[in-house]
């Protein structure tokens, strides 16, 4: 906006004054008043002016402030207006006589905007004394805009008398006027209407993993949930960017790669069926989580908030525009074409510095945008090299420039600069944190190790190289750096297989039994110390033994070969035994089988029970060993731990994990305080046929060798061994996990759409939905769990960690008497723990004896 009135008069003393120097002195400071609203402030409607409708046959104007883009000043109070007149603008207004005030000319200019307004209809008060004055109808507001026009006609001040009239000069007269002003020809007119038709862009919301809930019983199903998310907002998004691209393409367009943002939704899609059948699916949904951010970053700019550093002084000179006279303002707000009728505040000077820096911002989330569109890359070269790393970010915060910058990004130096406008503008972006920060910071080890330092200020870790590593390793790392570093988190690794109408192999559990390894030992002690007691008894009467025919040399040395491949069978703990256990039954039958056929044979020897000494002595050893196969500490163990097992065994499997937590999330990390769960896919663990060990077998040969010795007759074997069944009792049934039969499906779902039909009429009806929804899910899962034929993940890979999820709280306490290990992926060698002063360290804690 340029001065029209350049200079004025500097007065000296004595001068003889005219009325040319005081009117352009007056006209300068006045136009000067005038600039420094529109050029330092802003023009248009500053507050208020609102309309209201308390009825169709009155109009509210409220009160409030404008400038017009003259910087004429119009303040104005609430007033209600009931009537209208016809009237027309002045003449001295539209065609004023400045022949001798040339410097009110350029003001002037401007009036002949409102010439097509000159017979117009002005609102009237309810008790103004107006003539002709009409009362107001819709039909009369009916495609009107209300216009606040400030006229200031110049007019003259003669007092004229019958012969002369003397000359008292000119004066402005300003008055606010509000007129209704036909819509068809303010549109036909010079008036600038608001351009600005977007006032808001919609907010874009991420949909929630899982939901509505499903069983994650399977890792294809956990890996199908995240298609089934980005499905629900990959064209949402994609036609957001698009949007978008279109409103700043006039703004932009000269940015690299800008048009690309136009083929938003075809990149989306081909980046999801690159990965969709990938275990590193999560990923395009975590960035197609961060093109969501951004997008509703950039929907902060899209408001209409216009803003200009050199302002049009002819836009709208003297009047501003309130709306049309039909709605209330609050109705308009969000109507794009009836907005254009309502003059918006225009921000100039010091605050279009402000909004300059909007602009500066903007620009940046442009440039971010496209960067994140077009360069997803999951970097696996470099994540190898790299492995895991934990970094400090922060948990659902609305700006995503604050948050540390994920793997997933290609050419992370470029994208260093745009990810936070508010860092970069003040020279402090090299000090983002990222898994790739060393690309772009050497030099700051706050930076590079930020776990080193105080992380109070963040509440959430991103944790990433782990997808795609084997579980147990992924975890001994995260473990260790969690450790190393003191990190407020717990870490989870559960299998995602589906372990229903399946039996899990109790051997294959890497846990510790707890108080079951402590009778598990003392058990086996207890056989080695009798067995070898006898063995050392044996070896120490060999000879009386031979002599009095008890045995014979080959018998004892076979007996004593048996009894020593016995004790070698009982594995080193209770987790290795649990495997052999129906083997080691046999064999545990067998000998126990043996020393009854010993017994019999001493005591068939001697009839009229001549014993000698020594014979007494060996039925006693020989009674020392069948004492341990009465009481049968070891099918009792087996027994106890396959009880613990069923009853703990589910809480290995996510699905279960999940059901029990159904706050469960995924966000690529965890927060301060939580629990990091890691999901991997093990079928091994479950049980399959066993082929029989050549070493048992080798073992019973013995035995059944040795048993040839003995001459009893197949009857009384057959006398001895029922003996020993009523003995020593019936055996505990251990409880088996048993798939249904097939042909029973059908039968099973007749049953379950009987019972779901009832159930739906005996519900009560005020019942919620929600409520209802959520009964007939869990009823209708009982049935399908015994019926349902799950697929198995042929294709999801084994043993390596597949997604990642989190809980904002620890979890969980054991106990049922199993306590869930992890062991570390890099223990090889057994290590025993001396705790020695001189050389006691870390790794003393550390045993797998």
């Amino acid at each position: 906006m340029i001065p029209l009135i350049q200079e004025y008069p500097v007065f000296e003393a004595d001068q003889v004054l005219s009325q040319k120097h005081l009117n352009k002195l007056i006209a300068y400071l006045e136009e000067q008043d005038r600039l420094s609203r529109t050029s330092l402030i802003g023009m248009g409607v500053v507050c208020g002016l609102e309309i209201d409708k308390p009825n169709s046959n009155s109009v509210i104007i409220n009160c409030g402030t404008a400038i017009t883009s003259l910087g004429f000043l119009i303040p104005f109070e609430t007033t209600r207006y009931t009537h209208f007149k016809e009237t027309t603008l002045s003449e001295e207004f539209l065609k004023p006589d400045t022949d001798k005030h040339e410097y009110l000319q350029g003001v002037y200019d401007y009036s002949k905007i409102y010439e097509p307004f000159e017979n117009v209809l002005e609102l009237v008060k309810a008790g103004a004394l107006d003539d002709g004055k009409k009362p107001l109808t819709s039909n009369v507001l009916n495609d009107k805009v209300i216009m606040l026009l400030i006229e200031a006609p110049l007019i003259d001040e003669k007092n004229c008398v019958a012969v002369d009239c003397a000359d008292k000069g000119k004066r402005l007269q300003f008055k606010v006027r509000p007129l209704l002003v036909d819509r068809e020809t303010l549109e036909d007119s010079d008036i600038a209407l608001n351009e600005c038709l977007h006032r808001s862009q919609e907010t874009i919301k991420a949909p929630k993993y899982n939901v509505p809930a499903t069983t994650l019983r399977t890792g294809q199903i956990v890996l199908d949930a995240f298609n089934g998310q980005i499905n629900k907002i990959k064209r949402h998004i994609g036609t957001g960017i698009q949007s978008i691209h279109k409103h700043f393409e006039f703004q932009f367009e000269g940015l690299s790669n800008y048009n690309s943002l136009s083929n938003a939704v075809n990149r989306i899609n081909a980046v999801h069926n690159e990965f969709q059948d990938d275990i590193y699916i999560q990923y395009v949904m975590d960035w197609i989580n961060d093109l969501v951010a951004t997008y509703n970053e950039i929907g902060r700019f899209i408001e209409c908030n216009p803003s200009v550093c050199c302002p049009d002084q002819g836009i709208f000179p003297f009047h501003v525009l309130l709306g049309m006279a039909e709605f209330e303002t609050r109705d308009i707000q969000d109507q794009t074409e009836l907005s254009r009728f309502r003059t918006p505040f225009i921000k100039t000077g010091a605050l279009y510095e402000e909004e300059k820096k909007k602009q500066i911002e903007l620009e940046t989330l442009i440039k971010r945008l496209i960067h994140l569109l077009n360069n997803f890359d999951l970097n696996l070269d470099v994540v190898l090299k790299e492995g895991i790393k934990i970094t400090p970010s922060f948990l659902g915060a609305e700006e995503l420039g604050i948050r540390s910058i994920p793997f997933y990004y290609d050419k992370i130096k470029n994208l260093n600069k745009k990810w936070s406008y508010d860092l970069s503008s003040k020279g402090k972006n090299l000090e983002i944190l990222s898994y790739h920060a060393k690309e772009y910071n050497t030099d700051d080890e706050h930076v590079v190790e930020p776990l080193i330092y105080d992380c109070e200020a963040t509440d959430f870790y991103r944790i990433e190289g782990h997808i795609g590593q084997r579980f147990d390793k992924a975890t001994a790392d995260i473990l260790a750096i969690k450790s190393k570093f003191r990190l407020p988190f717990k870490v989870l690794a559960l299998n995602v297989s589906d372990y229903t109408r399946r039996s899990v192999d109790i051997s294959k559990h890497t846990g510790d039994w707890g108080d079951m390894e402590l009778d598990y030992d003392m058990s086996k002690r207890k056989v080695l110390k009798i067995t070898q007691s006898v063995i050392n008894w044996i070896n120490f009467r060999k000879a009386d033994i031979i002599k009095e025919t008890l045995m014979n040399e080959a018998s004892i040395n076979s007996l004593k070969d048996i009894l020593t491949q016995v004790t070698d069978f009982l594995p080193e703990n209770l987790q290795e035994y649990l495997g052999v256990h129906d083997d080691f039954t046999r064999v545990f039958n067998n000998l126990n089988f043996l020393f009854m056929l010993h017994r019999f044979c001493l005591w068939r020897g001697n009839r009229d029970n001549s014993f000698s000494d020594l014979a007494e002595d060996l039925i006693d050893h020989f009674d020392e060993i069948n004492s341990l196969f009465l009481e049968d500490p070891f099918t009792v163990l087996f027994d106890e731990a396959h009880r613990r097992w069923e009853d703990a065994y589910k809480d290995l499997f996510f699905s279960k994990f999940a059901e029990d937590h159904p706050g469960i999330e995924h966000k690529g990390g965890v927060p301060k305080g939580g629990t990091f769960v890691m999901a991997y896919v093990d079928s091994s663990i479950f049980a399959t046929p066993k082929p029989k060990g050549t070493r048992v077998e080798g073992l019973i040969t013995k035995m059944t060798d040795y048993k040839k010795i003995f001459k009893v007759g197949e009857e009384k074997e057959t006398e001895i061994f029922k003996s020993l069944q009523k003995t020593r009792g019936k055996k505990k049934r251990r409880a088996r996990i048993r798939r249904p039969q097939v042909e029973c499906k059908e039968d099973v779902e007749k049953v379950k759409g009987y019972v779901m039909d009832s159930i739906k009429k005996d519900m009560e009806s005020n019942m919620s939905s929600s409520v209802k929804d959520y009964l007939l899910v869990n009823i209708g899962k009982y049935f399908d769990q015994n019926v349902e034929e799950v697929e198995q993940d042929g294709n999801v890979p084994e043993k390596v960690i597949i997604a990642d999820f989190y809980l904002p709280y620890i979890c969980c306490a054991q106990g049922a008497g199993i306590n869930i290990l992890i062991p570390s992926a890099e223990v090889q060698e057994n290590t025993l723990a001396d705790f020695l002063t001189e050389d006691f360290n870390d790794n003393d804690f550390f045993t797998n004896i």
